[in-house]
């Protein structure tokens, strides 16, 4: 869906972006994370044809954005960091105004936008004036124009701004039906344990390099080196700790309580089929076995601080 390849630009002597090249692929919720200055909006604002790089190509539906950018800008729904809206509007003449810039015609515009408006839960405020809503209405409002249309690609900068923690909740059910709906969702957000839970790919930036694009799973592979297990039995005595400790590729074995285990592998395989067996054919009930999955938020600061992975 989305392609951008060696994506370069400066402001004066300062280098927002700098060879920048990841895909998105269609149908996927990805994340756009970094800390400020990382060159995020920048690239953003790329993709939806608003600044042009000095170097690079981006492509949205295999159409180059540069060369073609009303054709693209067609294609995105966009949320800016801060919502384009005319406070002078009422929340409904602002999304009837953003329909008929979009080309919604006559006939479908008070259906299209009752539905919208149900959708973002902003249907109590449908008649006020915007100067007058609070900034989680505008924030939802700006999330509103931005799905106006059924766009194939939805770009998010920053979208949970403002929201309350039940808004970001109806935020994340918003757009897990968006993507099930065919939608490719681009999100830009500091809120790591938002993007963690809601997609499921990332591109993470740091002063303006790409350091790493692809899946969390593929991120968790790529940053750290040993796999922690979390084993359940029936029962915990020193022997089994002794037997799983002797299997190749485990570092550590440890006891949590009278029932649990914490075992550190090396990340080069999966050992959960031979502590298994281990356990089974020792005379020991296995109650369960599982991979504990680090939080995305320490796997994104070793790429910010480490770098041996830059």
């Amino acid at each position: 869906m989305i392609e951008v390849s060696n994506l370069t630009k400066n402001y004066g002597n300062s280098c927002a972006v700098k060879d920048a090249s990841f895909v998105i692929n269609k149908g996927r919720i990805s994340g756009l994370l970094g800390p400020n200055g990382a060159g995020k909006t920048t690239v953003i604002r790329m993709i939806c044809g608003a600044i042009i790089p000095d170097s690079g190509s981006i492509k949205v539906k295999g159409f180059d954005v540069i060369n073609l950018s009303q054709l693209t800008r067609s294609l995105i729904g966009y949320l800016p960091e801060t919502p384009a809206l005319y406070p002078e509007l009422t929340a409904r003449e602002q999304l009837v105004y953003c329909a008929r810039l979009k080309g919604i015609n006559k006939q479908k515009l008070c259906p299209v936008i009752d539905e919208i408006l149900k959708e973002c839960s902003i249907s109590d405020v449908k008649n006020k004036l915007i100067s007058k809503l609070s900034k989680g209405y505008k924030q939802r409002l700006g999330i509103a124009q931005a799905l106006i249309g059924d766009p194939d690609l939805i770009v998010l900068d920053e979208p949970t701004t403002g929201l309350d923690p039940v808004q970001i909740i109806e935020f994340r059910d918003l757009i897990t039906r968006r993507k099930a709906g065919g939608a490719t969702i681009l999100i830009s957000s500091h809120i790591l344990s938002e993007i963690q839970n809601l997609c499921d790919d990332v591109t993470i930036m740091d002063k303006g390099s790409v350091l790493f694009s692809g899946n969390v799973a593929g991120l968790q592979v790529m940053t750290s080196k040993n796999k922690e297990y979390h084993i359940e039995l029936s029962n915990v005595d020193e022997k089994i700790l002794g037997i799983i400790a002797t299997i190749e590729g485990v570092l550590s074995c440890s006891r949590v309580d009278d029932n649990n285990i914490v075992v550190v592998a090396k990340d080069d395989n999966d050992v959960r089929s031979l502590i298994s067996k281990k356990i089974v054919d020792s005379g020991y009930s296995l109650m369960g076995i599982s991979i504990n999955k680090k939080d995305l938020e320490n796997y994104y600061l070793k790429l910010i601080n480490g770098a041996e992975l830059r």
